[in-house]
């Protein structure tokens, strides 16, 4: 399962149909975070909207409903699961290349950048963390690496370590960022020239 943050460009909700191509079977799904902050038509207290891949009518479903009728918004989360095997995934869209952002809001949310950039937590420009402010990145097993900011030194620390290069944030990677201020920003410095 791979988690991903749809950041559109225009600021419109987009069918998942327009958002990902691959060789979807039977059986394969896509699971969306509700959010009613992000999305004011989502129930909050359902924690996932559940899109099925129909093969016959090579279509996502939501339910017996086509996903064009409960498009993904900006900002949300998803996952896409594909039960028994790999598959190769394009996402539809425009590449931010230039010091992509993100403006968090207060709890829990997923983050994936839209640029082709691998980063350090201790490198990225960071505005309004607390201390105790915490990043978790999802592990080949299953489990997560938790990192907790420390604001008396302005690090990220994964337990007592100091972060080392295979703490980076790889290209294309989400992450789960849980902070108490409603205005954190992050920012990283690109290398990629347009």
């Amino acid at each position: 399962m791979v988690g991903c943050v749809f950041n559109g460009l225009d600021g419109n909700p987009k069918d998942i149909s327009d958002l990902i191509r691959g060789d979807f079977q039977q059986g394969d799904e896509v699971q969306v975070y509700n959010n009613p902050n992000i999305n004011p038509s989502v129930d909050g207290s359902v924690p996932y909207r559940l899109y099925k891949y129909n093969a016959e009518e090579k279509v996502w479903k939501l339910g017996r409903r086509p996903s064009s009728e409960s498009p993904i918004y900006p900002g949300e989360s998803f996952w896409l699961k594909t039960p028994d095997r790999a598959v190769d995934v394009t996402t539809i869209g425009a590449v931010t290349t230039l010091n992509p952002s993100y403006t968090g809001r207060e709890g829990i949310q997923m983050v994936s950048l839209p640029a082709p950039v691998r980063f350090s937590l201790n490198d990225a420009q960071w505005k309004n963390l607390t201390d105790g402010d915490q990043v978790q990145r999802r592990r080949a097993d299953g489990s997560y690496y938790l990192y907790k900011y420390n604001a008396e030194t302005q690090t990220w620390k994964r337990g007592r370590y100091p972060l080392t290069d295979d703490d980076d944030i790889k290209v294309g990677e989400a992450f789960w960022l849980n902070v108490s201020n409603p205005n954190v920003t992050l920012t990283v410095p690109s290398s990629v020239t347009p």
